[in-house]
């Protein structure tokens, strides 16, 4: 039987005030600093390694009440960040500081063969859609004008790189001219990197500058998403960062947070094809086959890339509960 800790008198919470403490100082040097714009690589911004995460954490630290020293400091310098970085210039789009230039792209994986001359990364993990999200969610506590306009000039940006067959791209190139150039791409309703991130973060920071156009746009288009599930290029992978978990996840938060969305008959197809798809004699019950080896399937016990994220969601539906984690992920 599991024993609750009562934190106010535990060591644990004079540890967490010092480790708040200690990243609050490290903010307020590191996100001052003139050279933090240069060189930039995505896990500088990111979701998991970077201002958003580092952002979202201290927000939600903020929200609590945690009295830590200079915290709401640390907040607008990481805001400032965050909006610097990513205004787009779509008529010199190489200069647009969000824009990654071949070098800085990673080393492994296939980045350097799909992107050779650089490209601006869209999705929610590591990309424009996770910075839209965030400053999104800074938003409801520190709203501003200039902010506002910042999220609305991101909104205007990818509704202008949208399509109506597939929606959002993964990333955007640059053209012979230095403007935009939008690759021809399929439908990909991951979450990390694929249009229900980004238009799940839409919908977020559209509601919360309280633009009525752009969610019920957004809302047409999780649906278009959520209904096309079979279709998706990412369907054959269950885990959580780009497959079918984070899908199933996203669906139910929308069916209980939305009177007007009803995704009921979708979410039960796609637990219906995520249980029957489980190795129930194997080790491993489910596999992320979109990032197969050389044909082979990959097992992985993580939550992001593993069947423990694909486990965890399966419960939060039967036991139909909401993780209190889940603000890590951009899922409000």
């Amino acid at each position: 039987m599991f024993k609750e800790i009562n934190l106010r008198n535990h060591s644990s919470l004079h540890k967490l005030f010092y480790s708040l403490r200690t990243i609050v100082e490290k903010v307020n040097i590191v996100f001052t600093k003139s050279d933090i714009y240069t060189n930039l690589t995505f896990q500088i911004y990111d979701l998991f390694n970077g201002a958003v995460g580092i952002s979202l954490f201290l927000v939600r630290a903020y929200k609590k009440g945690v009295d830590v020293p200079d915290i709401e400091k640390a907040i607008h310098h990481l805001t400032t960040f965050l909006v610097r970085i990513s205004v787009i210039d779509t008529k010199c789009f190489s200069k647009s500081l969000l824009f990654l230039p071949a070098e800085e792209l990673p080393k492994s994986g296939y980045a350097h063969q799909l992107l050779p001359k650089g490209a601006l990364l869209i999705g929610e993990a590591h990309g424009l859609a996770g910075i839209l999200g965030c400053l999104g969610t800074i938003y409801k506590i520190f709203p501003s004008s200039h902010l506002k306009e910042h999220i609305q000039n991101i909104l205007k940006f990818l509704q202008e790189i949208r399509d109506d067959r597939v929606l959002y791209p993964e990333y955007v190139l640059v053209s012979k001219n230095d403007t935009p150039e939008i690759a021809t791409h399929k439908l990909n309703g991951g979450w990390c990197f694929g249009s229900l991130g980004t238009t799940y973060s839409i919908l977020l920071s559209s509601e919360s500058i309280s633009d009525d156009k752009f969610v019920d746009q957004a809302k047409k288009d999780l649906f278009f998403l959520l209904s096309n599930w079979k279709s998706d290029i990412r369907s054959d992978s269950l885990i959580m960062c780009h497959g079918l978990a984070s899908q199933i996840y996203i669906a139910n938060v929308l069916n209980k947070t939305y009177d007007d969305l009803h995704f009921e008959k979708i979410i039960t197809k796609m637990i219906d094809f995520v249980v029957h798809a489980a190795n129930w004699k194997e080790k491993y019950l489910f596999s992320d086959v979109a990032m197969s080896l050389k044909g082979k399937k990959r097992y992985e016990r993580g939550i992001l890339e593993g069947e423990l994220g694909v486990s965890l969601v399966l419960n939060s539906i039967v036991s139909n509960v909401k993780w209190n984690t889940d603000w890590m992920f951009l899922f409000g």
